[in-house]
């Protein structure tokens, strides 16, 4: 990959354009102009010369095509008693297992603690597994799901057409501007843009905003919060709801890495957020030094995690295991599995726990990317909880998943594995200066043998105070005192 391709002028470049044509749905909601952040897998969209390293994946997925086309386009509506509901939560469903746990993945049980101060809810689901609801839903756990409901994946088919009709008027209307621009560099930009491959990204927006205007007109909603990383999808919400007088509010719930940028982006009155609320201190702050918008409040929300503290002091541990933990985005994945793989012919005398993503299970990667697994005692597929793997482990590598505040916090010395990539990824970036880097597997071997992996102090603290304590008094309070304006 070209390392020069992509770099903040680029991304100066894209606003500039965004300026011009933001009067228009598809480019103003745009998911490939609006980039969330500096990352391999995004960026890696906006380089004409990118090959994905495994000639082998599976880029076409029939199956994907075929839920899309035998989805049912109705929305599942719950019927109760009194249809209008105070809070609407926006979340996603990312496995097929997560839909009948009573709670929800990113928001756990605030809906339980909305219900104590008298406030309903119901919590839309965003379905990331592309698989068909008719083959998620399960109706013999239906009392776990009358809090849900799970937006399908494609609308009626005369809605369909006529997103796909949008987008080719606006790729010829864009089209005629390209022709008039001398400077190369934003001719290029221009000319990405009227692919029918970048601006189809937006019909999802399109749909979005058909479903979730049926929903509002449902349920009328006072309030609607939704998680907030910086995509596009999330202001085609704060559009429609500050629009009808809706607060809305962001839930910025994981990491903030170098580089993020859509997220501090002003996308205009009725597009952003009215409030956010962060996991941490460390985010607020960087929000507040960052953001391009002015909002009523910036709140402190905490961490939700619900999971069960790891009493074992990792200090002391004298084993040599592992643990290897990718984001759940199959390139990142593919890295790490050929790294496991090497570093277990390097060394014969060190156990390797593979964790997969919860959005991405092993069977799905090995899948996806046509390989063949040949069983290795040493290299151990995780179907544990991520406290039992942190448990066992005294070390862990990463890249960019928040999962590396648990384990370090937990007392496991942190690896980060950079891949001979120039950006950088790493949530533990404010003390990178502490924690051992490498790049190939050689790398790790030698520092093996030095005896140079050990866990700081600051690092360690940095960790364990990374995310605040869950306590939802403050966001209620916003929420029934707020006027909305």
């Amino acid at each position: 990959m070209n390392k020069n391709f992509i770099n903040i002028n680029y991304v100066k470049n894209l606003d500039l354009i965004w300026m011009i044509f933001k009067r228009i749905f598809i480019i103003k909601f745009s998911p490939w102009i609006n980039i969330v952040r500096f990352h391999p897998q995004i960026i890696k969209e906006y380089d004409d010369n990118f090959q994905y390293e495994n000639k082998k994946y599976k880029n076409f997925n029939y199956k994907r095509i075929l839920n899309y086309i035998f989805e049912n386009p109705k929305i599942n509506f719950i019927k109760i008693k009194k249809k209008k509901i105070d809070i609407l939560i926006i979340s996603h469903l990312i496995n097929k297992e997560n839909y009948n746990i009573a709670d929800d993945f990113y928001f756990k049980n605030l809906q339980k603690i909305f219900e104590k101060k008298g406030l309903s809810s119901l919590i839309i689901l965003r379905n990331i597994t592309q698989i068909n609801s008719k083959l998620l839903i399960n109706k013999k756990n239906m009392s776990f799901n009358n809090n849900k409901i799970l937006l399908p994946l494609r609308s009626p088919l005369l809605f369909e057409l006529y997103y796909i009709c949008n987008v080719l008027f606006y790729i010829i209307y864009i089209s005629f501007f390209g022709f008039k621009i001398k400077d190369k560099k934003i001719k290029k930009i221009f000319y990405n843009i009227t692919k029918f491959k970048i601006l189809k990204k937006s019909i999802s927006n399109l749909r979005l905003y058909y479903q979730f205007n049926t929903i509002l007109k449902y349920y009328k909603p006072e309030t609607v919060i939704t998680t907030f990383e910086g995509h596009a999808w999330e202001r085609v919400i704060y559009n429609i709801c500050n629009k009808k007088n809706i607060k809305t509010i962001g839930y910025q719930f994981s990491i903030l890495i170098k580089n993020q940028f859509s997220i501090f982006k002003d996308f205009g009155f009725h597009s952003n957020p009215r409030a956010i609320y962060t996991s941490s201190k460390i985010n607020q702050k960087i929000i507040k030094n960052n953001l391009k918008y002015k909002i009523k409040e910036l709140g402190l929300l905490g961490y939700n995690s619900q999971s069960r503290e790891i009493k074992k002091n990792n200090f002391s541990r004298k084993n040599n295991i592992f643990l290897l933990i990718p984001e759940g985005i199959n390139s990142e994945t593919f890295l790490f599995y050929k790294l496991a793989i090497k570093l277990l012919t390097l060394r014969t005398d060190i156990k390797i726990i593979f964790r997969c993503h919860s959005q991405l299970s092993f069977e799905k990667f090995i899948s996806e990317n046509n390989l063949k697994y040949k069983f290795n005692s040493n290299l151990i597929i995780s179907n544990e909880s991520l406290e039992n793997d942190i448990a066992k482990s005294k070390y862990c590598i990463y890249r960019g998943t928040s999962a590396i505040i648990k384990a370090v916090s937990s007392g496991c010395i942190p690896i980060y594995f950079n891949a001979k990539q120039n950006i950088n990824i790493n949530p533990l970036f404010h003390v990178e200066d502490k924690i051992n880097t490498i790049d190939v597997p050689e790398d790790l071997n030698l520092l093996y043998l030095s005896n140079g992996l050990k866990l700081d102090k600051k690092v360690f603290n940095f960790s364990k105070d990374y995310f605040a304590e869950f306590n939802a008094e403050k966001l209620i309070n916003y929420i029934k005192n707020d006027k909305h304006i």
